[in-house]
């Protein structure tokens, strides 16, 4: 699965999935600084971590491995290390192994075990000064493995009213994707969150993802402007190849607005991200290209960073909210859920393959120009009347 940046609020928010699996009864060659290669892409100092958080999950089943063990090949006496009940093992992060590097495997030889990195991240500040990871343990559990919500004393409450969110943002998924959303589990966090901290969020056993929502979040409503896109993202890549070819940006993250739309409506200022430099406010965007300061492979921070700086947001969310809130509001979400299932069809869909696939759905030849020359006043008039409806 790619790793995904979420619309983002000034500097305050930052979403990414990180995703590592390293072999099958052994780890194949893998080798020590291989459990942080995703890691050191994205530019997290992992040295700022005390414990990489890993899992031993059976290969054909997914369920914990336990008792299985990771081996990591020090001298004069190996590092064993060896899985909890949910098949959990903490790597211990330290600089001297990374290093030397030596190898590591996964005991016994003669399991089917896979080795797997799930991390999701959120960012408070613009500088990475330290690493949390967060996990559910010592926490209670609301929901079930489809929607579950993590919370500690004092907390049913919020975590009543998260998870009711999380449901109807679940609703929203299937409804505009027409497929079955990946497990979700979000931790609480009522502690406020520290400037310049990237805090890392372990799923818990059985979940597929897991995001950390701290209550000042839930409150001013930044959680459901965000978390309901990621999750439409995740349910769109984890069951199409669809950014095989970047340029399907579009799709994908444009989809996903429209889901954060429909749970949270929009943001007061979602109209100011098309009034940049980068877009003018009268130019025709080319909307496959038109998230070209966020790489489509490789999540690099420090990019990100740089294009925000000089253009304030990545107005390519809301330009292709925008192209994508006109094809619902003609056809409905029938009609995506229906490009969904014909982009499913296919093993692999080029950009050119994916608009032509829309113009016959939609029986609209002008589709094609309105992706390659987004109107940007145009867009722009749609999501202020938008927000001005209340909607």
């Amino acid at each position: 699965m790619p790793l995904l940046l979420s619309r983002l609020i000034s500097f305050s928010l930052l979403a990414a999935w990180v995703g590592m699996v390293a072999g099958c009864a052994t780890t194949g060659g893998y080798r020590y600084r291989d459990l942080f290669l995703l890691l050191d892409r994205m530019e997290v100092p992992a040295d700022r971590l005390e414990v990489l958080p890993v899992f031993l999950v059976e290969a054909d089943s997914g369920a914990p491995a336990r008792g299985a063990r990771v081996v990591v090949e020090t001298e004069p006496e190996p590092l064993v290390l060896v899985g909890d009940e949910a098949g959990q093992v903490l790597i211990p992060v330290e600089a001297a192994l990374r290093r030397r590097n030596p190898p590591i495997r996964i005991e016994p030889a003669e399991a089917k075990v896979r080795l797997v990195v799930t991390l999701s991240g959120k960012l408070s500040g613009r500088e990475i000064e330290a690493v949390e990871v967060r996990t559910a343990a010592g926490k209670q559990r609301l929901g079930d493995s489809r929607v579950a919500v993590y919370h500690g004393n004092g907390e049913t409450a919020l975590a009543r009213e998260v998870r009711a969110g999380l449901i109807r943002s679940r609703q929203v998924v299937r409804s505009i994707t027409g497929l079955e959303p990946p497990r979700w589990a979000v931790v609480i966090e009522s502690a406020p969150k520290r400037p310049n901290v990237l805090y890392l969020t372990v799923p818990p056993p059985g979940q597929e993802s897991a995001w950390i929502c701290f209550r000042e979040e839930w409150e001013s409503g930044d959680f459901l402007d965000v978390n309901p896109h990621e999750w439409a993202e995740a349910t769109l890549t984890s069951a199409l190849g669809l950014y095989d070819d970047p340029r399907n940006r579009f799709i994908g993250d444009g989809l996903a607005e429209l889901v954060a739309w429909k749970v949270n409506g929009l943001p007061e200022d979602y109209g100011d991200r098309l009034s940049t430099e980068w877009v003018g406010d009268g130019a025709a965007v080319d909307l496959l290209t038109a998230f070209q300061v966020v790489p489509g492979r490789v999540f690099h921070r420090r990019r990100i960073e740089r294009g925000l700086e000089k253009h304030g947001y990545v107005p390519g969310y809301a330009l292709a909210f925008a192209f994508w809130h006109e094809v619902y509001e003609a056809h409905g979400a029938g009609l995506t859920r229906a490009y969904v299932a014909e982009l499913a069809r296919q093993p692999s869909v080029r950009a050119e393959e994916a608009i032509a696939i829309l113009a016959r759905l939609t029986g609209d030849a002008s589709v094609e120009q309105r992706i390659r020359a987004a109107n940007v006043v145009e867009a722009r008039r749609r999501i202020e009347r938008l927000i001005e409806a209340g909607e």
